[in-house]
């Protein structure tokens, strides 16, 4: 039926051939719930948009939004090996444009292929909306694969809650004629196509953004231990937005979560970005990911892929080709170095013309040119070193020295120039800000997104000269165990909820210098989670018995959280006295000071204004504040104002 038909009719008239069958779109705001097709109506009306198979598979649907257009669909059959005849021997599903996916999505175009399955833009029938579903190849070495990508994605989800480290995150998931299908946001092109598109090298300031987004998804991974393993310009997708387009990461087909003791490769890799651990058969990790970035950076610059290779061999003649051959006492210890060096260290296959980075990138931007250096070192911990410290701002450039033999010197030196270099600018993942709720007690406020708050621990060098300190010499800990981070000065890494902790620095022979607790607080728009919410909706339950400016506050601990008062903050907004002359009270605009305890069952305070004004309850009112933390460093607060009258039991 077109879409002018009512669906809900049982007598189908004839009429000229229809496009498709879909419900209709109801005229209403987009609060109102949208009618769904009922089944039984479904398969009766539109038996001629569907096959012999579909009649009995749409019976295991219990929502039908969806039926295809009137196209020529694969009518399956048990007896094709195939997949009932859906899939072509490869195991990928075939693609109709128009035809329907679990009765929901329209399939409209096919956005891309790849080694694991298609990728397809599609219509989501139930919500209107645009997406891009990944249909998963139904083959015996991807259904690991595909649960893999599975965990790493919902893992993803719980540790970006707000959205805020460019990650393309998973919508919906569902199985369909045997394959996983997997929903998401739909972007506006991925960076290979803005390449073809543009016809054209990108901008500088369009690459530092970009970077920039993409080293925030990395930082994220870097802290939860999954490696991407194919970072590369098809798996960045960018969208518009206000302030111009903006990137985020996607395709964890081939990520895994690094652990101790296992192989540690990624699943699936794009030979022109893999990195020497990879072809070399080394154990991999945040490094990889780097090694792509590099690529991909450098790809974007130049519009061409930088290493050119069409397998592993050729691919490591054109690493070289540029980067010179690595150190013979890492090809010592690499499992495939004989698949592109002799005994001696000499590579096996060798090009007759070489080039310097600078000459391939041909940029005036010299931090850009460190930049991608830093990022394609064929020293593994140079890399380490750079995706552990992209997040601090930098503050100025030096030259690099000509000649570091020296690993450690090599790496501070780039920590201090290279990495630290103008062309990221990256000042954006600081916490939103911090506050001191009492002495050596730190509440900083997050938002979910990664970033660093410097601790102190002289305060300044001088005061550290006057009591005889080197900064050298302190040595931290967190939580009691011993951080590998030294000097005055400690940053401590922020995620989420996570950072917080009690931090505390030592001098050589292990005597407390100084400590910080820190606790994490979310911003106001983060769901409250330590205190349940009354049936009033409200956090805070106070009352008072009289007007001499005495009231409790209660509340109701979730029943999952060890949970206590950190501080109390109460205050009237004006300042009472009798004046004894007269007997009369006056009035002024400073605060009034408040006197609060704890209650003994932790719950509860009881708190009283010692310089109360008893004419002042119905006009001015009391402001209650109380900062309540876990045993995890979280901290929230829980605020109520009222008038005495207003809470008053016996007035």
């Amino acid at each position: 039926m077109s879409h002018d038909v009512i669906l809900q009719k049982t007598v189908v008239r004839k009429k000229k051939p229809i496009r498709s069958f879909v419900k209709k779109t109801p005229m209403v705001m987009s609060t109102v719930k949208k009618p769904q097709l009922i089944q039984g109506v479904a398969r009766k009306n539109g038996k001629e948009y569907l096959t012999t198979y579909e009649l009995e598979e749409i019976k295991r649907y219990k929502n039908v939004w969806y039926l295809g257009g009137m196209i020529k669909k694969i009518n399956g059959c048990d007896t094709n090996p195939n997949n009932c005849g859906y899939d072509n021997t490869e195991g990928f599903y075939k693609i109709i444009i128009n035809d329907h996916l679990a009765f929901r999505y329209q399939i409209l175009a096919i956005l891309g292929k790849g080694f694991s399955g298609h990728v397809v833009k599609c219509k989501d029938h139930k919500t209107m909306e645009l997406v891009a579903i990944k249909i998963i190849r139904n083959n015996y070495r991807i259904p690991q694969m595909a649960k893999n990508e599975l965990d790493i994605l919902e893992a993803l989800q719980k540790y970006d809650r707000s959205n805020t480290v460019n990650i393309v995150h998973m919508k919906d998931k569902f199985y369909f004629r045997n394959h996983l299908c997997i929903a998401f946001e739909l972007y506006e092109m991925d960076l290979k196509k803005l390449l073809k598109t543009d016809m054209r090298k990108i901008n500088e300031t369009q690459l530092r953004n970009y970077a920039i987004d993409v080293l925030k998804c990395l930082q994220l991974l870097k802290l939860r231990k999954i490696i991407h393993g194919d970072i590369k310009p098809e798996n960045i997708l960018i969208q518009r937005k206000a302030l111009g387009r903006h990137a985020a990461v996607t395709d964890f087909g081939g990520s895994y979560f690094k652990k101790d003791g296992y192989e540690n490769k990624p699943l699936i890799h794009t030979l022109n970005y893999a990195s020497p651990e990879i072809l070399l058969g080394e154990k991999c990790g945040p490094p990889t990911d780097m090694w792509s970035l590099g690529c991909t950076l450098a790809e974007l610059h130049l519009g061409n892929t930088l290493f050119k290779g069409h397998d592993n061999e050729s691919q490591f003649v054109s690493i070289i080709q540029v980067l010179g051959v690595p150190p013979k006492e890492r090809l010592l210890i690499s499992p495939y170095r004989y698949k592109y060096f002799d005994a001696s260290g000499v590579p096996l296959r060798m090009s007759d013309t070489w080039f310097t980075v600078d000459q391939v990138l041909k940029s005036r931007n010299p931090s850009f040119i460190d930049f991608i250096k830093s990022c394609l070192d064929s020293d593994v911990d140079v890399r380490k070193c750079l995706s552990a410290v992209t997040s601090i701002k930098v503050s100025r450039t030096e030259e690099l020295p000509s000649s570091l033999q020296d690993a450690d010197a090599k790496m501070k030196a780039l920590t201090r120039s290279i990495i630290l270099s103008a062309f990221l600018q990256i000042c954006s993942l600081n916490p939103i800000s911090y506050w001191t709720l009492l002495p050596n007690v730190l509440v900083v406020e997050v938002n979910g997104s990664l970033g660093t708050q410097p601790l102190s621990c002289l305060g300044s060098p001088e005061d550290g000269l006057r009591r005889d300190i080197k900064s050298q010499d302190i040595f931290w800990k967190n939580n009691g165990v011993e951080e590998e981070q030294r000097g005055n000065t400690y940053l401590v890494q922020l995620e989420e909820s996570l950072g917080g902790g009690n931090y505390s620095c030592h001098r050589k022979d292990g005597s407390l210098i100084n400590y910080t607790v820190v606790l994490i607080q979310e911003d106001e728009t983060m769901r409250k989670k330590i205190v349940v919410k009354t049936d009033e909706d409200d956090y805070l339950k106070c009352s008072a018995r009289n007007y001499n400016g005495e009231f409790h506050c209660s509340w109701t601990w979730d029943r999952n959280r060890k949970s206590k008062v950190a501080f109390i903050e109460a205050r009237r907004d004006s300042h009472c006295s009798l004046d004894a002359t007269d007997g009369h009270w006056t009035c002024s605009s400073d605060q009034s000071s408040f006197s609060c305890v704890v209650d003994y069952s932790g719950n509860s305070i009881s708190c009283v204004d010692e310089q109360h004004c008893p004419y002042a309850e119905e006009s001015q009112q009391i402001y209650v504040n109380v900062y309540v933390r876990t045993e995890h460093f979280l901290v929230e607060n829980y605020s109520k104002q009222f008038y005495l009258s207003d809470i008053g039991e016996t007035f």
